[in-house]
């Protein structure tokens, strides 16, 4: 078991596609431009402890010059096989 997160699904009994599922389908240790998304995800429920550490990054966040994307960096949507 790698994480809490491992730990709650298991307790639960969910199926193991669900652990895909679960971040919109997809893996969150990989860029998401740089994955074959094939199945459709879903959202989840964000726990008070994951809003507050977004609450405690965001005047950082607000401070950094967001990144300018080219189109040439978009991921090409007709090749995942989501949309097949």
């Amino acid at each position: 078991m790698k994480n809490k997160k491992d730990y709650v699904i298991n307790m639960v009994g969910a199926p193991a596609w669900y652990l895909h599922e679960y971040p919109d389908g997809r893996d969150p240790d990989i860029p998401w431009r740089e994955q074959n998304i094939s199945t459709i995800g879903y959202h989840y429920y964000m726990t008070p402890e994951t809003a507050q550490r977004g609450l405690e990054k965001l005047p950082e966040a607000i401070k950094t010059k967001p990144k300018d994307w080219k189109l040439e960096e978009w991921p090409d949507l007709s090749n995942m096989d989501v949309f097949k």
